[in-house]
């Protein structure tokens, strides 16, 4: 099993961060993955954007997620979303 944490990133803006532990992520892999639940919005060689479930989610390569506009009990229900989608897609490494 694939270890993360979801921790409030901005209060402010109901932002939350899924973070994997000593894992990256291969945006590449990701992006495929990703399509398959959300929608792109942009790529970059370190980032992607994705619109998913009405919400904007970020992809970084480092190992981390940030949902946006977000209640923290739909952060966890889409952050382990997420994270099943990018592990069966192989993007976790």
């Amino acid at each position: 099993m694939i270890e993360y944490n979801i921790v409030d990133s901005c209060t402010s803006t109901n932002s939350y961060e899924v973070k994997f532990k000593n894992k990256k992520i291969n945006l590449k892999k990701a992006q495929a993955a990703l399509s398959k639940i959300g929608e792109s919005a942009a790529e970059t060689p370190v980032v992607l954007l994705f619109k998913i479930k009405g919400h904007a989610v970020s992809v970084y390569a480092s190992g981390r997620m940030l949902i946006k506009n977000i209640e923290k009990t739909d952060a966890e229900a889409l952050g382990k979303e997420l994270v099943s989608a990018l592990n069966s897609g192989g993007a976790v490494k």
